[in-house]
């Protein structure tokens, strides 16, 4: 057999808190071995060993092969590098090591997403613990035809955002470009019947027929026949849309010419009154055009009254001119007088205006006055101040001179000094002692308090002892005093939770009836009965954290209340006496509802049955049967396991005695007890004596040091006030020369301020003069301005006078000649009267002239023909009455459905328009058909020579397993339900069943999947496929059998052939199609798998990637170990046959 190489996983710890392993793998094949070395500290150094083939097959790889792969920082590997082999490549290792990592690597490195691997949702998952990106590098086989080397897509893989970065052949490049180079090459991660992953084999027997069918194509079928599916299924869609439509159209004609047929004689009345109804309808219409010709009629009257009273008001003018000029003078010259008057008056208010602002003028000069005045008082008084400061500052700069001559005073710091930390150091020392007798005093407090405590707690527990709740308690402390330490705290702070914590079993329940308390005991271990129950996980948490870390009790234990729905009973409570139950477990306990919750979820009680009578054995297998954990009798109890090494439905079944209640049973507490807890509590009380006249001495030192320690701390205050006074005085006198200095300063400046303020009188005073001179000028001013205003004021009584004068005269005139007046004002008001009614009159003919061009623009043919042959000259009373006569005649005839008319010519035009549908839906359906088989002559021979290729290939393989097997197309009318069904037998006297996911067992589906997918492999286009731990479940038998047939195929040494000719040209085409793209017979296959049985089929070709991992490696020796290992094995074989 040739050998391989093999290079083994290295793994290297980065730090000791990690829980994820570095592998660094290399695979076997043509390409020589590659070392990848970890440079972090305290690294160890992994060891390669490798197995060369006797033959070279590197130049092997189909185009779109994978030819390496490189990951680095990629889930658990640091730096790994795989160089998998052109046919089967077997990656081998234990479970956890990294073996499916490869098939994710391979998913996203060529650019498909997590999704078609079931795992991590988001791709930053997929880094490395620790890292900050992953790295895929995948080198596929180059298509000679298409590339000069070989395409290399690397993948990066950013942790923080999730993002993907992608070069291709070292440039950057996108996601789409790296799907599009691996389709090119017919390269389908997203079909199962190409790529399928561990977490995903389950889906692949989960496929429904339709699903299988279109998978199968994608992967063995050319572009055309896909196409082609595509095709018929959207024909055959749309055939079927146009057949219902032809139909539904068609009963709809058929409809409308009976409803036609049996409304022709009303619609022919209906049309008649119709027509009586239209020539009213006209007749309202031309309302207007009547209307108009009677305004305009109207109109020509009132404008020939109109001249005739212009006529007569000019002749009346004529004749009484001359007198009536004479008052129109007089009136003339009123208004001229009228308009003096009003245009003096003007005058008046701007002269008033003048005379108020230059009275003002005077009123602000009179206020700058007063502010000069203010100004000068303040200045006054700041001089004042000015020379009372400098008084001020000589009397302290005498008094500053006279201090500095006397001299500084003497004063001993250093003596002072001591003396005060020798006073220090007494008040300490007493402090000392006094805080160390407190110290004393607190520690014997406290012992005080524990021992009251502890009287308190031993008296209780002495009452306690005749009560149940006592006993039990007793009974805790007894078998765990840390939970009975616990128990005691939680009673004291259930404040300190949301929800009150529930106590252990032990305290809180109790059994209902005392002849089953052995076996419910015997049901229930002794730490679930001393289990705290929580009824929320925060308060869970939080209980357990100040148990463990602030108490520091360590045999504890915590739990939640489960959900209800995981306690619910396994049969209904109909079925228990089909079992021989008399009831469940749970059910003769009693206490809190989350107490009985937890024991259930912890001891399975709401699935344990009590039987309490012989079980017969009918009763006894369907209890095995059933889905009951176990049952109880009262000496034993059973427990049904569920064996599936054993086969389906297997099960064994354990059964021990019931012992006898130590914790719910009602015993006597032993009286000795009792007594020692009584002298218990003597004792403490005292010590507690003792303990307080101790607490009474410490109190008396405490008092005798507090009173010397207060005679220290007064000396002590009085020796540093007298240092602190001589210091201040030598500190005044170091100051004095510099303090005389600022004084002087502070002289010399209110010298110079009382200077300032001198000068400042002489300005104060040319300011003063300069305002009184402006008050002068304006008080010049305002006299002329109220002159001014005098004369116009004047003008304006004299204009007034006038104007009363004028107004008397044109009265009188006005009163002589008052009939002429009004003989012309009545005239005039007819004229305008007229005038109006003219123009109203005109208006109206306006109007109802636009109304006739408004009616005769919006009027149809049918209206306007009406009008033009209409006589509108005639009054409205003739065509009111022509109006009545037509609706007389209307009401002769019977009324019908007013809309029949138009149902009746619409439904005429639907049914032509659906005559001319019926004919353009009868062309389509022609179409579609012609095009439809047209199709289908194509692909369906086609299809159906592929399925039973791929059909005699399953038989064959499914026969070396002593099974059968058969693939078939199910045939339907709609193309899109096409469907491939795989049908199996693995029992003699079994009919063929259909391969589902709830027929078959675990293993017999995974045969049956991997033999499916082996029946593809001559006829895939794709150039390489992953399936990830498909032996899951296969017993050994079909494991070694199926592995026996994926060598075979996968390598080229398959011994079946086909069946007839059609079969041979089939995978001729195939093989020619292959060679298009480049691709020899048979493609890459990767077969992942955590076990092997030994002496397995090997056959040239094949390669073997181990992936390990551990601190142990093999180590190097320059030879290659598994070659080794493989001779050393034949050779024992060898000699064990000879011998």
């Amino acid at each position: 057999m040739p050998s391989l190489r093999r290079t083994p996983s290295r793994r290297k710890r980065e730090d000791s808190d990690d829980d994820e392993s570095d592998y660094t793998s290399s695979g076997s094949g043509a390409s020589p071995a590659k070392r990848q070395k970890n440079n972090s500290n305290g690294s160890r150094n992994a060891r390669e060993s490798s197995i060369e083939p006797t033959m070279d097959v590197s130049g092997k790889h189909q185009p779109g092969a994978i030819v390496r792969v490189r990951l680095r920082n990629f889930v658990t590997y640091k730096d790994a590098t795989f160089e998998p082999g052109p046919t089967l490549n077997m990656v081998i290792g234990p479970n956890g090591n990294g073996k499916s990592t490869l098939v994710c690597a391979i998913c996203l490195g060529l650019g498909w997403g997590s999704q078609h691997l079931g795992r991590a949702k988001d791709v930053g998952d997929f880094v490395k613990h620790g890292a900050a990106e992953a790295t895929i590098d995948i080198e596929l086989k180059k298509d000679g035809r298409k590339y000069t080397t070989n395409p290399k897509i690397t993948t990066i893989i950013k942790k923080e955002g999730n993002k993907m970065m992608f070069l291709l052949n070292g440039k950057q490049s996108n996601k789409k470009a790296c799907q599009d180079i691996a389709r090119s090459f017919s390269i389908q991660i997203d079909n199962l019947c190409q790529f399928l992953p561990q977490d995903r084999v389950v889906e692949f027997a989960a496929l429904s027929p339709v699903e299988l069918l279109k998978s199968t194509q994608r992967a063995i079928a050319s572009e055309d026949m896909i196409t082609w599916h595509d095709e018929l299924i959207e024909l055959g869609q749309n055939l079927r849309k146009v057949e219902q439509t032809r139909k539904s159209e068609t009963e709809d004609l058929r409809n409308l010419e009976n409803r036609q047929r049996m409304q022709e004689a009303d619609v022919q009345r209906l049309r008649e009154r119709e027509s009586i109804k239209t020539n009213i309808q006209n007749l309202l219409a031309v309302r207007p055009v009547v209307e108009y010709a009677t305004i305009k009629k109207q109109f020509e009257e009132i404008k020939a009254k109109h001249h005739e009273a212009e006529k007569e008001l000019r002749e009346l003018n004529v004749r009484e001119g001359p007198t009536l000029r004479a008052v129109n003078e007089k009136e003339r010259y009123r208004n001229a007088i009228k308009n003096v008057r009003d245009n003096r008056r003007t005058r008046v208010s701007p002269a008033e205006q003048v005379a108020k602002e230059r009275r003002e003028a005077i009123w602000m000069c009179d206020k700058k006055v007063m502010l000069f005045d203010g100004k000068e008082d303040d200045r006054r008084k700041k001089m004042q101040q000015s020379r009372t400061e400098i008084k001020r500052l000589e009397g302290i700069l005498t008094n500053l001179k006279r201090q500095l001559e006397a001299g500084c005073p003497q004063f001993d710091l250093a003596a002072a000094q001591e003396q005060i930390r020798e006073l220090q150091r007494n008040r300490n020392s007493i402090k000392t002692e006094t805080e160390q007798v407190k110290a004393s005093q607190g520690d014997i407090n406290e012992q005080m308090r524990t021992k009251q405590a502890q009287i308190h707690r031993l008296e209780t527990d002495l009452r306690n002892l005749d009560s149940q709740a006592g006993k039990q308690e007793q009974k805790l402390k007894q078998i765990n005093f840390d939970t009975f330490k616990a128990w005691q705290w939680i009673q004291e702070n259930q404040s300190q939770f949301s929800n009150p914590i529930l106590g252990p079993p032990i305290i809180e329940c109790s059994v209902k009836d005392s002849k089953y308390v052995n076996v419910l005991e015997s049901l229930i271990q002794q730490g679930d009965m001393c289990v705290f129950t929580a009824q929320t996980t925060a308060d869970q948490q939080k209980l357990h954290r100040l148990l463990k870390d602030e108490l520091h009790l360590k045999k504890i234990g915590t739990r939640c209340v489960p959900p209800p729905e995981r306690l619910r009973p396994p049969v209904d409570d109909s079925q228990l006496q089909h079992l021989g139950f008399e009831g469940w477990a749970k059910d003769y306990i009693q206490g809190p509802d989350g107490v009985i919750a937890m024991l259930c979820e912890a001891t399975n009680l709401h699935r344990t049955g009590i039987v309490t009578q012989t079980q017969s054995d009918e009763q006894f297998k369907a209890a095995e049967r059933s889905h009951a954990s176990g049952w109880a009798t009262l000496k034993a109890t059973y427990r049904v396991m569920k064996r599936a090494e054993y086969g389906p439905g297997a099960t064994s079944t354990t059964v021990r005695d019931v012992r006898e209640a130590r914790v719910w049973t009602d015993r006597a507490i032993d009286s000795s007890i009792k007594e020692n807890m009584q002298t218990r509590i003597n004792d403490l009380k005292q010590e507690i004596t003792i303990l307080r006249e101790q607490f009474d001495d410490c109190n008396a030192k405490v008092s005798q040091m507090q009173t010397k320690y207060k005679v220290y701390q007064e000396r002590e205050k009085e020796v540093e006030k007298g240092k602190n006074e001589r210091l201040k005085e030598q500190s005044v006198f170091q100051g004095l020369e510099t303090r005389i200095q600022r004084i002087e300063e502070q002289r010399h400046d209110a010298q110079q301020t009382l200077a300032d303020l001198s000068d400042a009188q002489f300005t104060l005073s040319d300011e003063r003069d300069q305002v009184f001179l402006d008050r002068a000028q304006a008080a010049v001013a305002y006299a002329d301005a109220v002159l001014d205003l005098q004369q116009v004021t004047l003008e304006l009584h004299e204009t007034e006078i006038m104007l009363i004068e004028a107004e008397s005269d044109v009265k009188t005139l006005t009163d002589e000649n008052s009939s002429i007046k009004k003989m012309l004002q009545d005239k005039e008001k007819e004229r305008n009267d007229l005038a109006t009614a003219k123009r109203r009159a005109r208006q109206q003919a306006e109007e109802a002239q636009s109304e006739v061009l408004r009616m005769r623009s919006e009027a149809d043919d049918q209206l306007e023909a009406f009008i033009n042959t209409y006589n509108a000259d005639k009054t409205m009373e003739q065509y009111t009455e022509e109006i009545e006569s037509e609706r007389q005649r209307l009401d002769l005839i019977h009324d019908g459905n007013s809309g029949a008319i138009l149902q009746f010519e619409k439904r005429e035009k639907d049914i032509e328009r659906l005559k001319t549908k019926l004919e353009s839906l009868d062309t389509a359906v022609e179409e579609i058909s012609t095009k439809l088989q047209e199709t289908r002559n194509k692909w369906e021979p086609k299809l159906d020579a592929l399925v039973k290729q791929i059909s005699s290939s399953f038989a064959y393989n499914m026969g070396k397993i002593n099974c059968n097997g058969h693939v078939e197309i199910d045939k339907n009318e709609d193309f899109d339900q096409w469907a491939l069904q795989i049908f199996v037998r693995f029992r003699e006297g079994e009919q063929l069943t259909r391969l589902d996911s709830h027929r078959q067992s675990g293993g017999e589906r995974a045969v049956s999947t991997i033999f499916y997918l082996m029946s593809l492999q001559t006829l895939t286009r794709s150039p390489f496929r992953v399936v990830d731990e498909i032996n899951q479940g296969m017993d050994p038998r079909n494991e070694r059998l199926v592995h026996s047939r994926m060598v075979a195929i996968a390598t080229g040494n398959d011994d079946w052939q086909p069946e007839d000719e059609n079969m041979e040209e089939i995978i001729r085409q195939v093989d020619v199609e292959r060679a298009d793209l480049g691709m020899n017979t048979g493609s890459q296959y990767f077969l992942i798998t955590p076990k092997l049985l030994h002496d397995l089929r090997y056959e040239e070709g094949m390669t073997v990637l181990c992936v390990t991992s551990g601190e142990h490696q093999a180590e190097e020796t320059g030879g290659n170990i598994f070659k080794r290992s493989l001779v050393a094995r034949q050779a024992m074989r060898v000699q064990a046959v000879a011998a």
